[in-house]
């Protein structure tokens, strides 16, 4: 049996013996007896034919009203809720359900949950939080109307949650962006991602705290980062989590990079993820980025050239960035390089 994993990490280090297949809907797999296998879903709202749970209010069943939601069927959501009435057992709104309505984008069905949910004078103090995620799935999808209804709900010390903005980032809908920015939606505001169903959990991990700005460049929607950086996001900002570091392992020096690693910047994140348009969109859009260290004192020349980004190394070398500079204390660009396998950078980056 292979190690014990999250799915989405056989896609970036795949054992041996491990096949990968992407079902489409309506695919059916068979898997020999005996096999191991693993499922992960590439969206938050596919389901199985069969993966149905009891409806007993619990925030995971998956019920007919849930159905009714994903299909934007309003008629069948009603009858699913007025079942329940007749039954003498009322059905429960959770936030899945709210979710789940403000994801695919079916407004009627949303307000038909709002109205359910009642009126903001008589929330408690969490609701704002709680649909803090709820207008994050709207803007994954870029589903203006969603948010529109949803306005009067998401509301945090007068301006909006900042999951809506880092979610629209992250997916790069700039429209909703500039939806949001004229909103009053802060740049400035960091937070994890820990509650956005679709965002990566392998990159925004406990405690990563991340503005607008970095998941955008996390994921390499260039127009996104124009936008943010025009409307006053500050490209200097960090991350605060677990620093990158430069270990030594039996006397044989090993690269190890962290990604999102302590003190980052948008440029940190761009140039390791290989988004050289972003790259460039930071620096032209931004001053004294291109050689900010984070905390293992690696900066956005290490990161390129660890991940063997070489139209990225080439925007930062354009730049200005300085090849000698050293990370963990004695790790230039170079070494780097060529402790990461990528020997065709190694000559460029000692030029």
């Amino acid at each position: 049996m292979p190690p014990v994993r999250e799915p989405w990490e056989y896609v970036e280090a795949r054992p041996e013996g491990v096949e990968l297949v992407v079902a489409q809907p309506g695919d059916v797999l068979f898997v020999p007896e005996g096999w191991w296998h693993a499922t992960w879903n590439l969206d938050d709202f596919v389901v199985g034919v069969g993966w149905e749970s009891p409806d007993d209010g619990s925030s995971k069943a998956w019920h007919a009203g849930m159905h009714a939601i994903a299909d934007g069927n309003l008629p069948g959501l009603e009858a699913w809720r007025a079942s329940g009435a007749q039954s003498g057992k009322p059905k429960y709104l959770t936030q899945e359900m709210l979710y789940l309505a403000a994801r695919a984008g079916y407004p009627d069905v949303l307000q038909s949950l709002l109205e359910w949910l009642g009126p903001m004078e008589d929330a408690d103090e969490d609701r704002p939080y709680l649909l803090g995620a709820v207008a994050a799935g709207a803007a994954i999808s870029g589903h203006l109307k969603a948010l529109e209804l949803l306005e009067p709900f998401s509301m945090r010390d007068g301006c909006w949650h900042p999951w809506a903005l880092h979610a629209a980032a992250l997916s790069g809908q700039d429209a909703t962006v500039a939806w949001l920015l004229e909103r009053g939606a802060a740049t400035a505001a960091l937070d994890s991602l820990n509650e956005i169903e679709w965002a990566p959990s392998h990159a925004f991990q406990d405690g990563h705290a991340w503005t607008a700005l970095h998941a955008a460049a996390w994921s390499g929607h260039a127009s996104v980062v124009r936008r943010l950086l025009a409307a006053g996001a500050d490209a200097s900002t960090t991350i605060a989590s677990g620093a990158a570091e430069a270990a030594v392992t039996c006397r044989v020096p090993r690269w190890r990079p962290s990604v999102e690693g302590e003190g980052a910047t948008a440029l940190h994140l761009a140039a390791r993820r290989g988004h050289h348009e972003v790259v460039e969109a930071l620096l032209s859009g931004a001053e004294g980025l291109v050689d900010m260290p984070d905390a293992g004192q690696a900066t956005a020349l290490h990161r390129a050239a660890s991940g063997g980004h070489r139209k990225a190394v080439e925007a930062l070398l354009a730049a200005g960035a300085d090849r000698e500079a050293l990370a963990g204390g004695s790790w230039s660009a170079w070494r780097v390089a060529e402790a990461s396998g990528h020997p065709e950078l190694v000559e460029l980056l000692k030029q």
